[in-house]
């Protein structure tokens, strides 16, 4: 009777050996559509207002996103079409200054009468790829000489390092 048991073990632990299945793999996958945008900014018209008048013309344009979400970061440009806000009867260019100001990030200016475009480099960080609120602010900084109309289009454009 001892030896029946001992083969019945030894024949139970065969068997149940040479039953196990082979393992399942299962992937497991997901995505994160990439972004890259400064979104809050509707089409906007800045009326500065009388350019020779000497006073202070300026604004803010508050409820700005800046948001790219790659980890390699972001450059974002400020670019002006005319180098400035420029007469439509003569060559007279009235400059300005824009910022981007963002909460966290180091804000982003373009000075007109320096030159026609600002770049900034960003870091890829969690709080870029959230949005980083901020705020455009516009002041200008020259004079008009001759009469009429100063017109310039600035644009924000934001891009994956």
């Amino acid at each position: 009777m001892k030896k029946l048991g001992i083969y019945s073990i030894a024949a139970s632990a065969f068997f149940a050996a040479s039953v196990s299945a082979d393992p399942v793999s299962i992937a497991i996958q997901g995505n994160v559509d990439p972004i890259c945008q400064v979104s809050g900014l509707g089409p906007v018209n800045y009326q500065a207002g009388i350019l020779n008048s000497g006073a202070t013309l300026s604004t803010s344009i508050p409820g700005l996103t800046v948001q790219c979400n790659y980890s390699s970061g972001a450059n974002v440009t400020l670019t002006s079409t005319n180098e400035g806000m420029k007469s439509n009867s003569s060559t007279d260019v009235v400059h300005y200054t824009a910022t981007l100001n963002m909460a966290t990030l180091t804000d982003l200016t373009l000075d007109t009468s320096a030159s026609k475009s600002s770049v900034g480099a960003y870091s890829g960080s969690s709080l870029l790829a959230t949005g980083e609120t901020a705020a455009l602010d516009i002041a200008v900084t020259g004079a008009a000489t001759y009469a009429g109309d100063y017109s310039d289009t600035l644009t924000i454009t934001i891009a994956q390092q």
